[in-house]
């Protein structure tokens, strides 16, 4: 579409995961694709290594840190722990907590003693705006 290229994937719930190039920058969507079981079995790790094998300059990921439903908050984190580990993105949108905002951070400081080397953008209000520049992002 015009100078953007979009790529996407199956979502493990509803609709699809989008990866969108423009403007110089690659964004990954997740949408609702989250990890149902811890190791990995099923379409989750699958869709993720198709993306990896296709591009190898994430800029920023949108991510689920909560499944719609799924029982298992430890497959959930083993999911997005090897989409990170993949992806290679620079900067991490935790998402999907629907008012429950302060789990962005929990999560990002979980992430961080785990030694996931990522930046978190986490947002702690609607309306919060982020600004990326040079790799980094600044709110």
């Amino acid at each position: 579409m015009d100078d953007m290229k979009i790529s996407t994937i199956a979502s493990t719930d509803a609709g699809v995961g989008f990866l969108v190039k423009v403007d110089g920058i690659s964004i990954f969507h997740a949408g609702d694709h989250a990890c149902k079981q811890k190791d990995l079995k099923g379409t989750y790790a699958a869709e993720i290594d198709y993306l990896a094998a296709k591009n190898k300059d994430i800029d920023l990921t949108f991510i689920p840190i909560t499944g719609c439903g799924f029982r298992d908050p430890e497959a959930v984190k083993s999911g997005i722990f090897y989409t990170l580990e993949r992806l290679k993105p620079d900067v991490v949108f935790p998402m999907h907590v629907l008012g429950f905002e302060y789990q962005y951070q929990e999560f990002a400081r979980n992430a961080e003693k785990e030694a996931v080397n990522i930046e978190f953008a986490c947002a702690e209000n609607k309306g919060d705006y982020f600004f990326y520049t040079k790799r980094k992002i600044k709110k």
